[in-house]
C-alpha cells in the first residue's frame, strides 16, 4: 500500500510495481493458460479524495477495527479498485451484501 497524488477522481486503485507486468496483460496470459500465478499488486490510496478523508476522520474518532462502517467501506473500495483494474472479486456474495446495506442506509436517510 502506498499514498499517491496521481489519482484525481478515484479514492484508490490497484497497480503493479514499475517494470512489472501490466494487469491487463497478466489477465490475458492467464486466460490463455500461459501463466498460472497472479503477481503482487500495489494498492494506491488518494489521500485527497473525500471518501478517504471521511474514513480517516471516522477512524480517528472511533476504534477502526470494531467499526463495521469503516470495514465495509474499505472492502467496497478495494473491490471497486479490483473491478476498475479488470480483476475478479473473490467474494461476490459479500460484495453484493455490502452494496445492498449501503443502498438501504442511503434510501432510509433520504
Amino acid at each position: 500500500m502506498r499514498i499517491t497524488h496521481k489519482l484525481a477522481d478515484s479514492p484508490m486503485c490497484l497497480c503493479v510495481e514499475d517494470g512489472a507486468m501490466d494487469i491487463r496483460l497478466e489477465r490475458f496470459l492467464k486466460e490463455q493458460k500461459q501463466i498460472n500465478n497472479s503477481f503482487a499488486k500495489v494498492l494506491e490510496i488518494n489521500p485527497r479524495h473525500p471518501i478517504i478523508r471521511s474514513l480517516a476522520i471516522r477512524a480517528a474518532a472511533k476504534n477502526a477495527e470494531e467499526d463495521p462502517v469503516i470495514k465495509d467501506t474499505a472492502l467496497l473500495l478495494l473491490d471497486q479498485a479490483k473491478i476498475i483494474g479488470g480483476m475478479e472479486i473473490t467474494d461476490i456474495q459479500s460484495f453484493s451484501l455490502r452494496i445492498n446495506k449501503f443502498i438501504e442506509k442511503t434510501m432510509n436517510a433520504a
